[in-house]
């Protein structure tokens, strides 16, 4: 799927450098913006609710547990295989939506959208 993204933002990318766009084009980028943010919003709730379950059973926080977990202190029960997987979920979700959120903050507002570049240390 990442491939397929990448792709169409190159021809946008393409299209704004050639003078093309318009506001349609802008009022829909920033509307896809919106919605990936409320799907990464949900799925971060959804995640959280996992942490907290084992956050209630261990005297531990997640990012407490993750440490001494990858470190190798705290042995090999099933409990703490799923509960690294799931913060490890948590922080890959949390990161993408930072992305999406410092990205509105430093353009002033998504609608700033058809100004960015693609990242040249992606593969073209």
């Amino acid at each position: 799927m990442s491939q397929a993204v990448l792709d169409r933002l190159r021809v946008l990318q393409e299209f704004s450098r050639s003078g093309g766009g318009s506001e349609l084009l802008v009022r829909s980028l920033d509307k896809i913006i919106s919605l990936e943010r409320e799907r990464l919003t949900a799925k971060l709730e959804e995640l959280a609710e996992g942490l907290r379950v084992y956050e209630a059973k261990y005297p531990w926080t997640s990012a407490m547990f993750q440490e001494q977990f990858l470190a190798g202190t705290l042995g090999d029960a099933i409990d703490f295989f799923e509960w690294s997987v799931l913060y490890e979920l948590w922080q890959g979700t949390h990161q993408r939506l930072q992305i999406l959120s410092s990205r509105d903050r430093d353009q002033g507002g998504a609608s700033h959208f058809c100004q960015w570049t693609v990242d040249p240390t992606i593969p073209q």
